[in-house]
């Protein structure tokens, strides 16, 4: 369960902090 967690969190997370960054570059 644990080993499933840290397999999927990378994967589920990368994609929203490149949405953050793109949403700040937009902010400047």
């Amino acid at each position: 369960m644990f080993s499933s967690w840290d397999l999927v969190r990378p994967h589920f997370w990368h994609p929203m902090s490149t949405l953050e960054q793109s949403m700040m570059e937009l902010e400047q």
